[in-house]
């Protein structure tokens, strides 16, 4: 019986050590609970949970949503008509937000951050395209209703000095963090993660976008699987939700209607396969070129792990960088 626990015991263990502190040990009996509480007490990857514990964990779960009264279990997305099917983003899950270029998936996942640090929750942003000083423009903006185009340009009135000092200060008060750090890999976006979660606990991990990791791998294929493979172990390690913001293909402009399904995902299938929960961006205004305020938006949910699937309706207020419900 010692042998086997000996094994695993020395796989967590300095060798030296471990067989200096059995060998004073004394009896058989007393080397045998050493080796089973220092198996116990290590946490390393592939150790095993108990049935009784998953199933503990699960009615604590259930507990926990049967009290909530209809309330949403994970962060607010802002979208009544997203957390009507997801609940908001919840732990442990990968999201997937997917479009093509300038189709509003920044602003789209900009939204889901303010709403999420507006719900008191704390959000890690790392933006591996835009600078952070281009980001605070688009929350400003958000925050205000003045639009982003004045802003960068200072085309300002008196009195909205005056709006943009106030909501300044509300801003100040939110916890987030907003990193625009480039050119890294996976593992090296998931260490600066935990440095923070270290610091305070993070609520959720917003990534903008999944293309611009560095993985290295035989193929692009092969470094976007790997990339995806890594996200999924940090959202499982810190159970927080992480969003992931992914391109489409050029397919999707061969289709007759132009609308995304999961087989324009860029890439690699592993994206899909990964993924919770995908969400597809869709505006008819990015391919007519006729301006419309606000846009309409359709975003698909095209896959849901733990729930149902559909499109759902939404609109775009281009100038504020904003997205909200039908019902104004």
């Amino acid at each position: 019986y010692a042998i086997p626990m000996y094994e695993i015991a020395l796989r967590k263990h300095n060798k030296s050590m471990l067989l200096k502190q059995i060998r004073t040990e004394g009896s058989v009996e007393e080397v045998i609970q050493f080796l089973q509480d220092g198996v116990q007490k290590s946490a390393g990857p592939g150790e095993l949970t108990s049935v009784s514990e998953i199933l503990k964990n699960i009615f604590n779960q259930l507990e926990t949503a049967s009290q909530s009264e209809g309330q949403l279990t994970g962060v607010p997305s802002g979208i009544k008509a997203i957390d009507n099917i997801t609940w908001g983003f919840q732990p442990q899950r990968i999201y997937v937000l997917a479009g093509r270029p300038s189709m509003g998936k920044s602003s789209l996942a900009l939204n889901f951050f303010i709403n999420g640090t507006l719900s008191n929750k704390r959000i890690y942003y790392h933006t591996l395209e835009e600078s952070i000083q281009s980001v605070m423009s688009r929350i400003i903006s958000n925050f205000t209703g003045i639009p982003n185009e004045q802003l960068q340009h200072g085309n300002l009135r008196k009195t909205d000095w005056q709006i943009i000092a106030e909501n300044i200060e509300r801003i100040k008060g939110l916890n987030f963090i907003i990193n625009d750090t480039s050119a890294l890999t996976s593992i090296e976006l998931c260490r600066l993660v935990k440095k923070q979660n270290s610091k305070k606990r993070i609520d959720m991990v917003i990534i903008d976008h999944l293309q611009e990791l560095q993985d290295e791998g035989q193929n692009r294929h092969l470094s976007i699987s790997k990339a995806m493979t890594n996200l999924r172990v940090l959202c499982k390690e810190l159970k927080v939700p992480v969003l992931v913001l992914c391109q489409l293909s050029r397919g999707v402009e061969a289709t007759k209607d132009n609308y995304p399904t999961l087989a324009h995902l860029k890439e690699s299938g592993d994206i899909e396969a990964v993924a919770d929960v995908v969400m597809l961006l869709y505006r008819a205004s990015y391919y007519s070129k006729i301006s419309v305020y606000p846009d309409p938006v359709d975003i698909s949910i095209a896959k849901n792990r733990d729930g149902r699937t559909g499109q759902l309706k939404c609109l775009w207020l281009a100038d504020q960088m904003k997205f909200c419900d039908v019902e104004l």
